[in-house]
């Protein structure tokens, strides 16, 4: 299209817009209902009459959509031919109503003046009716006879049946080798009646509708990762098959040792399995990884270079999406399972202070993370009334950090004050499973600020034995860290007793 010249690409969308316009004409001169009588049999009395549709009536016989497609509500049903159902095996009782379900559609379609249209059919399957330039498509299957009135609607016949495609809710709940996800997922989903969806039987002795039902999963798991069940977004998924489950299942255990009080063994496996999960689903269709600079999961990690995120996998084409079957999940640790953590000292959350006044700055220097960071004033009048300030550091792992201090310098505001600050820290941690904590005094080997820049100052390194995991049901803190401006009264020409503190850092260790 770019190669032809734009007055041509005109006359031919006007040409194509008159051709158009004269075709929906005749289609609704031709299939408008006031144009004819309806005739006084219904949709099922109309298939069953018809010798090349007797297995399909058959069907609708044995499901009950027979007597369904003799009642007066209206539908549309795309009825496919014996030769089109010749190799199903009609024994099958669900194959049998999946395929009946996925051919009838409520209210009535016809073909008139359709160029393309996606048709939401009683099995919860949005199928596409298209027309073509040697006839209509009905889910790239070819219509045979269109537009067969009924008095409550209309009937279809298609060369061949369309095939029932799993999206990838269906899919984890039935494909192989996934057993150990499957049984994850599952145990946190409950099944919710749609009565939108279903379709009135009968009424029953008590006067109350009779549905064929249909049923749609609430899960916890979905409602963080995506609607993987609808049919109307389309995901991407990376699958783990049993191997890739436990293989991540026993590199996460060292991170989940979670004390008793706080759930214990039953939570830590609780909390493994939702990491596993938690960056598996992606939103749209990536068919073509290796050719993303990046890709962000629903859960909002984003992975550089996601290719091989991919990489062996097995493609599986789904009616929402597609799924990769993997036999490891390459999530790389630091981006996925364990990540840093960062306090910004102007979050007022979880923060504390002692002998001092804080107040939130503002500065536009390079290296002040996200522009602003606090200053703490003394307000002691003693040597031992030294200012200090605790902040709550939630979410750690039962694993290593490196934990780091930052402070911005005096000389950011004040360019003639070049005083170091003088800084010691203390960390409070859990101790042991019935949730007890102590305090660990770290004196850093550089324990003063570089006066005329920013300082990352390395605290230390220190191996939590335990996990301290925060949600709705466990939402006490128990880690905490501790500045303290360790200046004495008669130290000022020294060291600034002041305290600007920008952040704290702590940087997972892999060992």
């Amino acid at each position: 299209m770019n190669n032809i010249p734009r007055k041509r690409v005109l006359s031919i969308l006007l040409l194509a817009a008159f051709f158009a316009t004269a075709c929906t004409k005749i289609w609704d001169e031709h299939y408008n209902e006031e144009n004819f009588d309806l005739p006084d049999y219904a949709l099922y009395d109309y298939i069953q009459s018809q010798g090349d549709l007797s297995i399909f009536a058959g069907m609708l016989q044995s499901t009950g959509y027979d007597t369904i497609l003799n009642a007066s509500q209206t539908f549309t049903v795309w009825a496919p031919t014996n030769d089109a159902l010749a190799g199903v095996d009609i024994a099958n009782e669900a194959l049998v109503k999946t395929i009946v379900q996925n051919h009838i559609a409520r209210n009535r379609y016809s073909t008139s003046n359709v160029m393309m249209e996606s048709i939401l059919m009683l099995s919860g399957k949005h199928i596409e009716l298209d027309r073509m330039a040697d006839g209509f498509r009905f889910g790239e299957k070819s219509m045979v006879n269109s537009d067969i009135p009924a008095t409550n609607g209309l009937v279809h016949t298609i060369s061949n049946y369309v095939p029932y495609v799993r999206n990838i809710w269906e899919y984890i709940g039935s494909g192989e080798t996934i057993d150990s996800l499957r049984t994850y997922m599952l145990s946190q989903t409950e099944s919710v009646f749609r009565p939108d969806l279903s379709v009135e039987i009968e009424v029953n002795e008590d006067g109350n509708p009779v549905y064929d039902s249909v049923y749609v999963i609430s899960n916890v798991v979905l409602d963080k990762l995506g609607d993987l069940a609808s049919e109307d977004t389309v995901y991407t998924v990376l699958l783990p098959n049993d191997n890739a489950w436990n293989l991540a299942y026993n590199k996460l255990q060292q991170y989940y040792n979670i004390p008793e009080i706080f759930g214990g063994a039953t939570r830590k496996r609780d909390l493994i399995r939702w990491n596993i999960v938690k960056d598996i689903a992606f939103s749209g269709l990536v068919d073509e990884p290796a050719l993303l600079d990046s890709a962000v999961s629903t859960s909002r990690t984003i992975f550089q270079n996601p290719a091989y995120l991919f990489e062996g996998a097995n493609q599986v084409k789904l009616s929402n999406g597609l799924a990769y079957v993997t036999n490891e999940l390459a999530f790389p640790d630091t981006v996925s399972w364990i990540h840093e953590i960062r306090i910004e000292a102007e979050s007022t959350v979880g923060r504390s202070n002692v002998n001092s006044n804080i107040f939130g700055r503002s500065d536009n220097n390079a290296g002040v993370s996200n522009k602003r960071y606090i200053l703490v004033e003394p307000t002691g009048t003693s040597n031992i009334a030294l200012s200090s300030v605790t902040f709550s550091i939630p979410n750690t792992l039962s694993a290593s950090y490196n934990i780091y201090c930052v402070f911005v310098p005096t000389a950011f505001s004040n360019p003639t004050d070049l005083l170091p600050m003088k800084p010691k820290f203390v960390l409070t941690y859990l101790r042991q499973t019935e949730g007890r904590t102590s305090r660990k005094n770290f004196i850093p080997e550089v324990s003063t600020t570089d006066p005329n820049g920013i300082t990352k100052l390395f605290v230390g390194e220190f191996d939590f034995e335990f996990a301290n995991i925060i949600d709705e049901d466990y939402s006490d803190v128990v880690v905490t860290f501790e500045v303290t401006s360790d200046v004495k009264i008669d130290q000022t020409d020294t060291y600034n007793r002041s305290m600007r503190i920008d952040c704290i850092i702590l940087e997972p260790i892999l060992k």
